[in-house]
């Protein structure tokens, strides 16, 4: 069932035709390098990190030795189906120096959020306005073409952000940004519950992708499985996906859940709106509230109360019958 974001951003750039790529990165970036080492058999890729002081479009702006003279920008924590020579046409019908592309949500305060006039050239630019301020449900995805002079716009070593910076400056500026709106499938899976909301829409094929795994319905949800997985006498709502080698002990209780691969997991444990990653082992008798995450590695006792919301690192170890307080 696995499949890295990355790895689906970077195919669709290669269906496209893009052969030279840069990759900037900070954040638990050793993984996310040692990963990235299998394309350099199939692309050109470089990989810079210490961005996060120069902000999104600093960032950018600080690896000008290594950009053409057009250049696609995209975040990394995105599914989607967009067609980017869709994206790329339209930057070179209108004339465009960057263009920007938008999907529609309801969340708004979560992202950008712009209103763009008759030629869809962006007439306005908020970065995450309270509900209260909305003025469009047009939001940034994530997605930019962009001609090297507009970085000229963006000061050299100091924080400077696509969204919250370059974008309106470029709007009171008058200068040609555009905005492309497209319909295919889009979600930013940076938090918890767009995630599990992407894994759900991955199952039920709303979104190119394959995931080969087997389907067991129960009265109040779907259990989606690999081959390699032991599932036992359990209860499922709503969705649930385990991945390869994961074994689900008898009693368990779970509920819109997404569990990697090689997870185990004891005799009556319940576990609802969780991500748990690879090589975790939950013990018998948990309960695992709402919004947690597991990072990868991590121990959990027999008789453990996870709260609401909580996050543990990779290799946590939580002896057992403790009671750790979420948000």
């Amino acid at each position: 069932m696995s499949e890295a974001v990355i790895d689906r951003i970077l195919q669709g750039f290669l269906r496209l035709g893009v052969e030279n790529y840069l990759v900037l990165v900070d954040y638990r970036k050793e993984r996310l390098i040692q990963h990235l080492e299998k394309w350099r058999e199939k692309v050109k890729i470089e990989i810079r990190d210490n961005n996060i002081p120069f902000g999104t479009a600093g960032a950018v702006r600080r690896n000008l030795d290594l950009l053409e003279q057009r250049f696609f920008v995209s975040s990394s924590d995105l599914v989607t189906d967009i067609n980017l020579k869709r994206l790329l046409d339209f930057h070179h019908e209108r004339g465009s120096k960057l263009t920007v592309a938008f999907s529609e949500s309801d969340e708004v305060s979560h992202y950008g959020i712009a209103t763009l006039d008759e030629n869809a050239r962006l007439t306005r630019f908020v970065e995450k306005p309270r509900e209260s301020e909305a003025f469009s449900r047009i939001v940034n995805a994530g997605i930019y073409v962009v001609e090297r002079e507009v970085l000229e716009h963006v000061p050299d070593a100091t924080e400077f952000d696509f969204s919250r910076h370059l974008f309106p400056l470029l709007v009171d500026k008058n200068y040609p940004i555009f905005g492309y709106k497209f319909r295919e499938y889009w979600n930013d899976i940076g938090r918890h519950s767009s995630y599990l909301f992407a894994i759900r829409d991955a199952v039920n094929h709303r979104v190119s992708f394959n995931p080969g795994l087997k389907v067991k319905e129960f009265e109040k949800g779907v259990l989606y499985f690999s081959d390699s997985a032991e599932i036992g006498e359990v209860e499922v709502e709503g969705f649930v996906v385990a991945g390869k080698n994961v074994v689900i002990r008898d009693g368990c209780k779970l509920s819109n859940t997404v569990i990697w691969d090689e997870v185990k997991i004891g005799e009556n444990t319940s576990i609802s709106e969780t991500i748990i990653a690879e090589n975790v082992e939950l013990g018998k008798n948990c309960k695992v509230m709402p919004g947690v995450v597991i990072g990868s590695e991590s121990r959990i006792g027999d008789g453990c109360v996870l709260g609401q919301n909580l996050k543990l690192w990779c290799g946590t170890t939580v002896n057992p019958g403790t009671f750790l307080v979420g948000e």
